[in-house]
């Protein structure tokens, strides 16, 4: 999708996918972090990029949960607890293809799900 966010410093950062509170015709304005439920990377050559400055952004935003789906390594690095004030995430989680994990507010995911079978 790509659409943009707008961020607490008025950047209008486009992740590859996110989850907005109710429908986003309702809105007026670019989803602000309090209005988003979780933000998606996908990530093959931006992995460096998608670990660093977009995971320090997104925590110093104070977006809830944050999913990097790792296409070379066959995983999902979901993040969460944001601390805001550090510009990081407390909480790093790795799943593997084989593995589910449940999301803050969607649910549970396979791995495998997520990611394109070869």
């Amino acid at each position: 999708m790509q659409d943009p966010i707008t961020l607490i410093d008025d950047t209008e950062p486009e992740p590859d996918l996110f989850v907005a509170k109710g429908p986003l015709e309702s809105y007026d304005h670019h989803p602000y972090p309090s209005d988003l439920l979780l933000v998606i990377e996908v990530s093959d050559s931006t992995i460096s990029y998608d670990r660093g400055p977009k995971r320090f952004t997104y925590a110093g935003a104070g977006i809830e949960e944050y999913w990097i789906i790792n296409v070379f390594e066959k995983q999902v690095e979901r993040f969460i607890k944001p601390r805001p004030d550090e510009g990081d995430y407390e909480q790093r989680e790795i799943f593997k293809m084989s593995e589910t994990f449940t999301s803050l507010h969607l649910g549970d995911f396979l791995v495998s799900d997520l990611l394109l079978k070869e």
